[in-house]
């Protein structure tokens, strides 16, 4: 099955027919998908085509790999601690620990809405799922209560880095972008294919137990050699928090594609929210101004509000430039910064979060993942249901 499965994958006609598959049949498949990524060692399908199957997979058929789920999640509290555009976040318990549980809201069959939101829900999992990083939210899987789903992480008590700026008195904010700058570089360099972020902001950076950034918020993100494919099926909200349009790159107004050098841009952005505690272009109350100033090259003023050192001041001047290829790429601007505190003989002595160590027992309980035995049924949900087509 496995090699048949790559044949597919590499033939374009049989491969655009396998995008069209639904329900219980592209459930099997995403999950034949998710052990060969998860063991791309055996050289059956190559990372790059496996993990980009799994997006135009999840996203055509609006499923995710069943294993991903996990039993056992809790809600604390009966009402929400916080709220987005298509889903509420609620504190919850998992194998003793304390976890975020972000459930989609009930939609009816017929909302105009519910497809891009299912889209956009699979393939956030099977993006996120592949993640592993201290600067990036872990991802503990997918919970599913009476068929809705939600995305189960660690609860993070500090809150995102603009809530934890407000209060605490003598936070290092250089080490804080440090470990941002880190997650991004793991995005665009570490794996295969790169992960572009597109919603870069301070809402979406948390803060750990032990006071590190770690990015959130995989949404919108698309591997680099995928741009072609869900441009149009984002569930952001432009007027959400004053607008991600604020810490959208000149580029992205006027084309539209995410970019390594878009997240860059982002990254200057957050950096000046970091140090302001406001959002960019904070004078203006609607976005046609700030779309105007962007495209004319003008950026927020340097903040006085912290001591803002000049070094990192020209770093973000050079991550905001105009043009997108004169801007450092993440790995530039990591080197920046660890000079930087090298200079200033710092020494991270934060201590290691507690999900470095991993879950026990597996949260992964389902057949067919390879933490546990292949269940031979999916090749027959599979075929069986190509029969019956044909």
């Amino acid at each position: 099955m496995y090699a048949q499965l790559g044949a597919i994958i590499g033939d374009r006609s049989r491969y655009k027919d396998l995008l069209t598959i639904k329900n219980a049949s592209a459930r099997a498949v995403l999950d034949i998908l998710q052990t060969l990524q998860d063991f791309s060692s055996l050289g059956l399908i190559s990372r790059t085509k496996c993990a980009t199957a799994l997006v135009q997979l999840a996203s055509a058929s609006t499923q995710f790999p069943p294993c991903l789920v996990i039993r056992g999640v809790t809600r604390q509290e009966k009402f929400a601690v916080a709220y987005g555009s298509h889903s509420d976040i609620f504190k919850g318990n998992f194998q003793g620990r304390s976890v975020a549980v972000r459930t989609l809201r009930r939609l009816s069959s017929s909302s105009p809405s519910i497809t891009k939101i299912l889209k956009a829900f699979a393939v956030e999992a099977v993006i996120w799922g592949r993640l592993c990083h201290p600067s990036i939210l872990p991802f503990y899987g997918v919970h599913l209560d009476e068929c809705i789903s939600s995305f189960v992480s660690p609860w993070m008590e500090h809150g995102n880095i603009v809530q934890f700026l407000k209060r605490d008195l003598h936070p290092d904010r250089v080490t804080l972008i440090l470990d941002i700058a880190r997650g991004l570089e793991y995005l665009h360099t570490g794996l295969d294919p790169n992960i572009i972020h597109g919603d870069l902001k301070g809402t979406k950076v948390l803060i750990t137990p032990s006071k590190r950034a770690c990015l959130s918020g995989f949404a919108l993100s698309r591997y680099q050699y995928d741009l072609k494919f869900l441009p149009d099926e984002s569930t952001a909200s432009t007027s959400e928090e004053l607008g991600a349009l604020r810490w959208t790159a000149p580029e992205l107004l006027h084309f539209g594609v995410p970019s390594f050098a878009g997240d860059v841009y982002a990254f200057a952005c957050t950096i000046y929210q970091i140090f302001s505690g406001k959002h960019p272009f904070h004078e203006f109350t609607r976005n046609y101004p700030v779309v105007t100033s962007v495209m004319e090259g003008k950026r927020p003023a340097r903040p006085t509000e912290a001591l803002l050192d000049d070094n990192i001041w020209r770093l973000v001047e050079a991550c905001w430039t105009q043009q997108p290829n004169d801007r450092p790429s993440a790995t530039q601007i990591v080197q920046r910064l660890v000079t930087f505190t090298r200079r200033r003989g710092y020494v991270d002595q934060r201590p290691v979060d507690e999900w470095d160590n991993p879950l026990e027992p597996n949260p992964w309980p389902l057949a067919g993942h390879p933490f546990s035995a292949y269940s031979p049924d999916y090749e027959r949900l599979y075929f069986q249901e190509q029969e019956e087509t044909d």
